[in-house]
């Protein structure tokens, strides 16, 4: 399919991907946050996720279980960025 988007991770999106502490997420989340990058993201990010308010005005956020994937959709360029993967309790700090 040509009309996926292209997702783009940040420096800090990519560390939060590695396994394992100190930065990682534990294996099975970010199992299930890589398959959401790669299937329903790329698919459409608008479903898949919500507006942000206040400082993320602008932003996205999609829910996986106990972590927060906060991101911007480029339609034009069909281009998704994740700026932030991190738990909830820290996700929109």
């Amino acid at each position: 399919m040509s009309d996926l988007y292209e997702v783009r991770l940040s420096p800090g999106a990519a560390r939060a991907l590695e396994v394992g502490p100190p930065r990682g997420l534990p294996v099975a989340a970010a199992f299930a946050v890589y398959e959401f990058l790669e299937g329903p993201l790329r698919q459409d990010p608008w479903r898949v996720s919500k507006p942000l308010r206040d400082e993320l005005e602008g932003f996205r956020g999609a829910r996986r279980g106990e972590y927060r994937v906060v991101l911007s959709v480029d339609d034009e360029r069909r281009v998704t960025d994740v700026v932030r993967i991190d738990h909830r309790a820290n996700a929109y700090r």
